[in-house]
C-alpha cells in the first residue's frame, strides 16, 4: 500500500506548492492518467501523479482551475521527469493551454542507448530489474469516475515510483558508454512545441496515403460526421463508427447497409449516422 496525499482544490494546490518550496524541491516524478475517446467523447486528462522521492500526490484537475494548474505546470524551476511525455505535453497544451516547462523525458535517454524495448515497464525491468505486476487491470480503467478508487491511483502511482532511480541509472550508463554529447543533442531535440494545430492520427496513416484525392476528402466528411455525433451524445468516436467503416466506406467497398454498429449505441444513435451516412454520400435511401 501506497500513502499518497489527495490534492483535490485550488487550497490544496497551494499548499503542495508552498511544501514543495519549503523543501527546496528541484525535481518531480510525473506521469498522467488521461480519457483518450476510450469511455466519452474527446480527450481530457484526469489524474496527475506526482512523486518527490519521498511523497506521493494524486492531484485531481476535474476539481482544479486551470490558473492552478499552470501554476505548477509552468514552473520552470522544478524540472519534471516523465517517460513518454510527447502525448502528455500535448494532451495539456490542447486542453488547458499550458506548456509544461523544464521537462526531461527519459524515454529520450533511452533512445540514445538504444535499448531495444521501450515501453516503461520493459525498461524498468531491463534496466533496473523491476517487474510491475498488476496493470492489467487498469489498463482500459475508465479514468473520469469519480471518486477515483485509490487501489486505482495507487496503480497508477507505480508509473513515478522508479523515475529517479531510472534517470540516475540512465544517466550512468550514458556516460559510460562515452554517450555525454548524445544526451545533450537529444535533449535539445526532444522540445515539443505545441502552437499548430495538431492532425488528427486518422490522416497522418498509411491507409491514408493509399486513398485517391477524392475518397480523401470523402473521408474527411465521414470523419466530420462521426465526430459531430460522437460529440453531441458524449460518446467514443469509434463506438459510434468504427475506424474500418470510415476507409472502406471512403473507398466505396462497402454499403451503408453492411456496416454493423455496436450494441451500445442507441437506436436513435445509429439512426442519426445511417441518414447522414446516406445524405452524405449520396445514397438517397431512407434508413
Amino acid at each position: 500500500m501506497k500513502e499518497f496525499t489527495a490534492i483535490n482544490s485550488d487550497r490544496g494546490m497551494a499548499e503542495l506548492q508552498k511544501y514543495l518550496c519549503a523543501a527546496g524541491t528541484e525535481v518531480l516524478a510525473i506521469d498522467f492518467e488521461a480519457e483518450s475517446n476510450l469511455h466519452v467523447y474527446g480527450e481530457m486528462l484526469c489524474l496527475i501523479q506526482v512523486f518527490d522521492g519521498a511523497r506521493y500526490f494524486a492531484i485531481d484537475p476535474f476539481r482544479i482551475s486551470r490558473d492552478a494548474l499552470a501554476g505548477f505546470l509552468e514552473n520552470k524551476r522544478i524540472v519534471k521527469l516523465f517517460y513518454g511525455s510527447e502525448s502528455d505535453l500535448s494532451l495539456v497544451y490542447k486542453q488547458y493551454e499550458i506548456k509544461i516547462k523544464s521537462v526531461l523525458d527519459l524515454k529520450v535517454l533511452v533512445d540514445i542507448l538504444e535499448l531495444e524495448r521501450k515501453g516503461l515497464d520493459c525498461v524498468l525491468s531491463t534496466v533496473l530489474g523491476k517487474t510491475i505486476t498488476g496493470k492489467g487491470k487498469y489498463q482500459m480503467h475508465n479514468w473520469t469516475l469519480r471518486p477515483i478508487r485509490e487501489e486505482a491511483i495507487e496503480y497508477a502511482l507505480t508509473d513515478v515510483e522508479h523515475l529517479f532511480e531510472l534517470r540516475d541509472e540512465l544517466v550512468k550508463r550514458i556516460m559510460g558508454a562515452g554517450k555525454y554529447l548524445e544526451l545533450v543533442y537529444g535533449l535539445v531535440r526532444s522540445r515539443n512545441e505545441f502552437d499548430s494545430k495538431s492532425i488528427p492520427t486518422i490522416f497522418k496513416s498509411g491507409e491514408y496515403r493509399n486513398l485517391k484525392s477524392g475518397e480523401k476528402e470523402r473521408l474527411k466528411q465521414i470523419y466530420v460526421l462521426r465526430d459531430g455525433i460522437a460529440k453531441g451524445q458524449n460518446l467514443p468516436p469509434n463506438l459510434v463508427l468504427e475506424k474500418k467503416y470510415l476507409f472502406q466506406l471512403a473507398a466505396g467497398e462497402i454499403a451503408i447497409e453492411s456496416i454493423s454498429f455496436s450494441k451500445k449505441l442507441s437506436e436513435k444513435s445509429i439512426g442519426e449516422m445511417l441518414a447522414s451516412l446516406s445524405e452524405l454520400l449520396g445514397r438517397g435511401k431512407e434508413q
